[in-house]
């Protein structure tokens, strides 16, 4: 994903119980690019089980208090914030 020029920064995770993939998705700006545009893509370079199922854009990562990122904060977005 992060090779997409309109991708800043992507981060994706597995979901151990529905084994789906959730992408977290830093445009460049937020208009640069439709979801459909960046699925197709996606397709074109992955095996079907590799693109994400769920892609969440996200105006920053969450990180912690060291500078990593924090995936806790990352699955709480999930719940409210979709493409």
């Amino acid at each position: 994903m992060r090779r997409h020029p309109a991708v800043r920064e992507a981060v994706v995770v597995g979901r151990a119980r529905g084994r789906k993939l959730t992408a977290y998705v830093k445009l460049i700006t937020p208009a640069a690019v439709r979801l459909a545009d960046l699925l197709v893509d996606l397709r074109r370079e992955l095996p079907a089980h590799m693109v994400p199922s769920i892609v969440i854009r996200v105006d920053r990562m969450p990180l912690t208090a060291r500078g990593k990122l924090d995936r806790t904060a990352l699955s709480q977005l999930s719940a409210t914030t979709r493409w």
